[in-house]
């Protein structure tokens, strides 16, 4: 509290003499030092805002030198890319393949395109306990004796030991 009164009580008295030398002559001795300081301040934020200015404009004349440009060299036509890559009708559909050959390969592309974008079965068959079971692992009798309409049959699953996997031996007790 008293470092706050301390800054108050210097600001107060730099206003106060900031006060008294605008009323006085600026060749006043007591004051001379406060002119020269608010000379300097108002020449160095003269100075930046003028440095933020030409900043700007030479940003702005870069860009529009980038933009003219970029215009001067889309304007120039090349003739050779544009044949290359334009299509045409006429050729687009005249191969030298029998109507046979070309339905074989767009069944082809039909089963290649089904095939990459079907689900993958949410059923997965465990091959060696020789059961079925989803994803998750659960039983997929069990799965399916839980759906509306069905019995519910106990389902009766081989208890694991936690040490009989192999290498069991060589693993901390739990």
């Amino acid at each position: 509290m008293d470092v706050a009164k301390a800054w108050l009580d210097y600001l107060l008295q730099w206003a106060t003499y900031a006060s008294v030398c605008i009323g006085q002559p600026i060749q006043a001795p007591a004051c001379r030092p406060f002119w020269t300081l608010a000379m300097y301040a108002f020449l160095g934020i003269g100075a930046l805002v003028v440095l933020v200015i030409a900043r700007r404009v030479v940003s702005y004349r870069r860009k529009l030198g980038a933009a003219l440009r970029a215009e001067r060299d889309r304007a120039t036509i090349d003739h050779d890319a544009i044949a290359a890559r334009s299509w045409n009708a006429d050729k687009a559909y005249v191969t030298g393949l029998s109507a046979a050959e070309m339905e074989r390969r767009v069944r082809e592309a039909v089963e290649q395109h089904h095939a990459a974008n079907k689900p993958p079965s949410p059923v997965k068959v465990d091959k060696k306990l020789g059961r079925r079971r989803t994803r998750m692992g659960v039983p997929f009798l069990l799965w399916t004796s839980l759906l509306p309409g069905r019995k519910h049959e106990a389902v009766q699953e081989k208890k694991v030991s936690v040490t009989s996997f192999p290498g069991a031996e060589h693993c901390p007790p739990c």
